[in-house]
């Protein structure tokens, strides 16, 4: 399975040529900078986008019994450390989102699409998914982000969204050469 992640940055990307707005501009630089240190797997620039004490909230995470569940990551050291792990897994390195829609003004950037980004073994394993440890599976599915600014640009974290349905079937998607 191909992964193209200079896809992931597209759709902010042409939002940010149309923009007028400095603040507005501003806000999409910091989540354009944010993506790329993403798949740069670039820790520090990903950090660098963000306020000291971020905040992350993940919903529509389904487990292996259908349930939904909702999750989420505080402080500058639990991002840290989320995003270790999925630079780790190689998550960060190959995800590929393709943005359908971007909305953007003084105070926000949301935007919505089609995200495909591998998930390792091991974390749909907590999930409760009878999956190999070692492999990698490929989520598939809807995705919104919401992200919120403070007045010198920095975000506050993301607010994310998956579409459950992207964990159905889940484990019939295996990616081999990671």
């Amino acid at each position: 399975m191909n992964y193209n992640p200079a896809l992931t940055t597209k759709g902010v990307r042409e939002r940010l040529a149309r923009e007028q707005d400095p603040i507005v501009r501003r806000n999409l630089e910091t989540v354009l900078r944010h993506q790329e240190a993403e798949i740069a797997a670039d820790l520090e620039g990903i950090m660098a986008t963000m306020v000291e004490e971020p905040h992350f909230h993940f919903h529509g995470i389904m487990d292996a019994s259908g349930k939904i569940h909702s999750s989420e990551v505080k402080g500058s050291e639990a991002v840290r450390a989320m995003y270790r792990g999925a630079i780790a897994s190689k998550a960060a390195l190959y995800q590929e989102f393709d943005c359908h829609s971007v909305v953007a003004d003084r105070y926000a950037v949301s935007y919505a699409g089609w995200l495909r980004t591998p998930m390792d073994g091991l974390g749909l394993i907590a999930l409760g998914y009878d999956a190999d440890p070692a492999a990698h599976y490929s989520n598939e599915g809807m995705h919104w982000t919401f992200w919120s600014f403070r007045e010198d640009g920095l975000a506050y974290g993301e607010d994310i969204a998956f579409d459950a349905k992207a964990f159905e079937e889940i484990l019939s998607r295996r990616v081999d050469g990671l």
